[in-house]
């Protein structure tokens, strides 16, 4: 999925992933009962059924832990079986035994759980991968995305590591990238050639010049020519 919105809201379950946006859309869906639509405030939840709705802020309800964050005033965190976080202005992180949630308004989100890795921003680019899914949308620039070993690398203005047990994730601007966890190496630059090995997980490409990466476990050669 492309596509441009001016607020971007994410709601997640086991089995649905939504995005939409807050002015005028409503969705319900059965089966897991989600039901989100615009209102003013109140949050309704029962054991099978997650209902949010929200007029001007962004909201994000997962069930399964049941986890739920939205915009206010004031930061509040309810550990019960649910956790509910919602801030105005600054940064709130969210963990529970099987997710983690970390959000802001104006800058970089990313939300990564054992199953579901997310980034997005309301300007750029968006990516949302989760066990059965998988979105990339960007407003302007180049994104890679790549399952299997989950390897993400996509072009921002500053460079950006995310690195999970499962999970890689690189994207930058103008230079050249390296990145080495314990089975992969990734080398790349956003004009030019890009060459991408499975099996040793060996990829270099670069701008001017060409880069050639050998990994060995932890073992590097790099060498231009």
């Amino acid at each position: 999925m492309v596509y441009k919105l001016e607020t971007l809201n994410i709601v997640q379950s086991t089995t649905c992933l939504m995005v939409y946006k807050l002015e005028t859309l409503n969705i319900v869906q059965s089966s897991t009962c989600l039901v989100v639509y615009k209102l003013e405030t109140l949050v309704v939840q029962s054991s099978t059924c997650l209902m949010v709705y929200n007029l001007e802020t962004l909201n994000i309800v997962q069930s399964s832990t049941c986890l739920m964050v939205y915009k206010l005033e004031t930061l509040n965190i309810y550990t019960v079986p649910c956790l509910m976080v919602y801030k105005l202005e600054t940064l709130n992180i969210v963990q529970s035994t099987t997710c983690l949630v970390v959000y802001k308004l104006e800058t970089l989100n990313i939300v990564q759980s054992s199953t579901c890795l997310m980034f997005y921003k309301l300007e750029t680019l968006n990516i949302v991968q989760s066990a059965t899914c998988l979105m990339v949308y960007k407003l302007e620039t180049l994104n890679i995305v790549q399952s299997a070993t989950c390897l993400m690398f996509y072009n921002l203005e500053t460079l950006n590591i995310v690195q999970s047990a499962t999970c890689l994730v690189v994207y930058k601007l103008e230079t050249l990238n390296i990145v080495q966890s314990a089975t992969c190496l990734i080398f790349y630059n956003l004009e030019t050639l890009n060459i991408v090995q499975s099996a040793t997980c060996l990829m270099f490409y670069n701008l001017e010049t060409l880069n050639i990466v050998q990994s060995m476990f932890s073992g590097l050669q790099a060498r231009n020519s």
